[in-house]
């Protein structure tokens, strides 16, 4: 999803080059804000998704006194909230692509919007495959 935000960043630049000066030192203010605040973002939803057990398996039989239950809602909740907030850093960024008047810009923003839409459903699909608890047993 990062690569959105960067995407859509580099465009604003871009489109920026002609603008009077105080106006593109403001839009550069804001890509470079937009940029850090999705990187960090993704930063939190990638370690996030690294951190789940590697191996998920469904266990059938009675708990032993040796096994523990891991609850990953929380985490799963982080994730999706980092993402959701990279998907909001990217709706800001087609905002004021579209506000740049051109048709240049309106294109970036909708190709912004099409590509946001389509990681969020990526990220929201990977959340939902993941299981509510994992339970860790040693022999």
């Amino acid at each position: 999803m990062y690569e959105v935000v960067k995407y859509g960043t580099q465009r604003l630049k871009l489109l920026a080059r002609s603008l009077p000066r105080n106006r593109r030192q403001a839009i550069y203010t804001f890509a470079d804000e937009a940029k850090k605040a999705a990187e960090d973002q993704f930063l939190i939803a990638w370690s996030i998704s690294w951190s789940y057990p590697q191996f998920i398996t469904r266990c059938t039989g009675t708990l032993s006194a040796n096994c523990s239950v891991q609850d990953l809602t929380v985490k799963t909740a982080n994730y999706v909230d980092a993402t959701g907030k990279i998907n909001t850093v990217s709706g800001s960024v087609s905002r004021r692509l579209r506000r740049l008047g051109s048709s240049r810009g309106i294109n970036a923003a909708r190709r912004v919007e099409t590509m946001a839409k389509a990681r969020l459903d990526e990220a929201l699909a990977f959340s939902n495959t993941i299981p509510s608890s994992t339970i860790q047993c040693t022999r």
